[in-house]
């Protein structure tokens, strides 16, 4: 059976465990740059063959190669999308996702209030 080990020698694990990943992700950083920069190489080279044959997936022994075009949304002035979503009624143009802050906020301020949410507490560790 394992040892028991003190809470000073568990804290004194895991600052040196973390440390040590930080140490091989700093080392490592050239070496997995490069390969990001050759497999970016390899990305652009594909797409070109997908345009030129006008392809949007090609199959072949080694693996399928698929592409699509993905199109984002955003605003930067949040005031007028507020706006514009309540004169439309537009609700669904936002994502079904809580801030968790305000909502805490919320809860705190205006405890009255009753809303369905779920809730779920996190325990979360820091070291120095």
């Amino acid at each position: 059976m394992a040892e028991t080990l003190s809470v000073n020698e568990l804290v004194g694990a895991y600052r040196k465990l973390r440390d040590a990943i930080a140490e091989h992700e700093e080392a490592h950083a050239n070496t997995i740059k490069e390969l990001r920069d050759k497999l970016e190489l390899v990305t652009d080279e594909l797409l070109t063959v997908c345009n030129e044959q006008d392809m949007d997936s090609i199959r072949t022994p080694s693996g399928t190669v698929s592409r699509r075009v993905q199109t984002r949304y955003w605003t930067n002035d949040w005031g007028a999308m507020y706006g514009f979503i309540e004169e439309h009624g537009a609700m669904h143009l936002l994502q079904k996702r809580l801030h968790n802050e305000n909502v805490k906020q919320f809860l705190i301020h205006k405890p009255k209030r009753i809303i369905r949410i779920h809730i779920a507490f996190y325990l979360l560790f820091r070291f120095w």
